[in-house]
């Protein structure tokens, strides 16, 4: 069973806590993926929120996150483009609490117990 967490606030907490109230029993999802809402967990949430929403995976199964790409973003501002940098970053309201990059990614799943972290 796949659980998809779609960008928008599915969490309003944004912290663990509220990740370990959804209805799934561990090891019962074959996939999680999580839109944007990573991006509004700050400091420690962000890892215990990884490592409980890796609870629910089967063996072998996929947690996908999507978060704005720091390392881009800048890139992307010093090249003049694209215009929305800051509200990709800082999140429409400025509700993102976090910056996250490619090895922010890594260390954070190392640090919840995941061995790999890959593109998607």
């Amino acid at each position: 069973m796949p659980i998809t967490v779609w960008h928008g606030g599915t969490f309003k907490d944004h912290d663990a806590k509220e990740i370990a109230s959804l209805p799934y029993a561990a090891g019962s999802c074959d996939a999680i993926e999580v839109r944007g809402d990573l991006a509004r967990f700050v400091g420690s949430h962000a890892t215990e929120a990884i490592g409980k929403l890796a609870s629910y995976l089967r063996a072998g199964g996929d947690l996908r996150i999507s978060v704005p790409d720091f390392d881009r973003l800048v890139d992307a501002y010093q090249k003049g483009s694209p215009a929305d940098v800051e509200e990709r970053l800082l999140g429409k309201g400025g509700e993102h609490g976090s910056i996250w990059n490619r090895q922010k990614i890594v260390d954070t799943f190392k640090a919840a117990g995941i061995d790999e972290a890959r593109p998607w």
